[in-house]
C-alpha cells in the first residue's frame, strides 16, 4: 500500500464492512460517519501507510470504541491475520511553562493559506505559525478542552522546507506540503496529526526530545 489511491480503497472497504455488519456496530451511534470523518471538526479516525502496512488511528472515546469493534469484525473475516501491533496513548491536555519542540515531515495546508502567502498578506513563517496554532486549537476543541489558554507557537523560518511538488489527496485534488519544525506551549499527543488530509495519514506530529 503505497499511495493515496490505496488508502482511499482501504477507507471504502472499511466503510463497506461497517455497513454490512450493522448489528456489530449497533451500540455505536453513526458508526459509518465516524469512519468517514463526516461532520467532525477533526478527523478522529485516520488511515496511513507505514512501511507498506496499514495503520489506523483513533482519537476520542467513540472513535476508539468504533475502531476496536471494526478490528474485531475484521479479524473474523481474516482469521489468518498476523503481525498486528497495537499502540495505546492516554492523553490529557497540558499547557507547558517550557515549550515542547515538534516535527511534521509532511504538513499539508489549504489553498487559501498559500494564497495569503503569495499575496504577501503574511510572511510564510507568520501564516504557517497561525495555521499550526489554529489546528492545535481545533484539536483541543475536538477533545472537549475549550476554552483553553493562549496557544503560543514558534517556527524557526530556517527550518521551513516547502516540497516542490504538491501532494495528491481526495478526488484528484492536490495540496502544498511543508517539512516543518516548531515549538508550542501545549503538550500534544504522540499520535496526533494536524493540517490537511490527516485522515489520509498526512501531518503526523513527532516530538523532538
Amino acid at each position: 500500500m503505497n499511495n493515496v489511491r490505496d488508502i482511499q480503497s482501504i477507507i471504502t472497504e472499511t466503510i463497506k464492512l461497517v455497513e454490512s455488519e450493522e448489528l456489530e456496530f449497533k451500540s455505536i451511534a453513526n458508526a459509518v460517519e465516524l469512519f468517514h470523518n463526516k461532520d467532525d471538526i477533526y478527523s478522529g479516525i485516520q488511515y496511513a501507510s507505514v512501511n507498506g502496512s496499514l495503520s489506523v488511528t483513533a482519537l476520542g472515546i467513540k472513535q476508539t470504541r468504533a475502531l476496536r469493534t471494526w478490528f474485531r469484525v475484521f479479524k473474523k473475516h481474516h482469521p489468518a491475520l498476523k503481525n498486528v501491533q497495537e499502540i495505546k496513548e492516554k492523553y490529557t491536555a497540558e499547557f507547558l511553562t517550557k515549550a515542547q519542540n515538534y516535527h511534521i515531515p509532511v504538513f499539508l495546508v489549504r489553498n487559501d493559506v498559500m494564497k495569503d502567502i503569495r499575496d504577501k498578506k503574511f510572511t510564510k513563517e507568520e501564516r504557517l505559525t497561525l495555521y499550526i496554532r489554529n489546528n492545535c486549537g481545533t484539536f483541543l476543541k475536538y477533545i472537549g478542552y475549550d476554552p483553553y489558554p493562549e496557544i503560543v507557537v514558534n517556527i524557526d523560518k530556517r527550518t521551513i522546507k516547502q516540497y516542490p511538488n504538491k501532494f495528491k489527496v481526495y478526488k484528484g485534488y492536490k495540496r502544498t506540503g511543508f517539512n516543518i519544525k516548531f515549538s508550542a506551549n501545549v503538550k500534544l499527543p504522540r499520535i496526533l496529526r494536524i493540517g490537511q488530509s490527516t485522515s489520509l495519514g498526512y501531518g503526523a506530529v513527532s516530538w523532538i526530545d
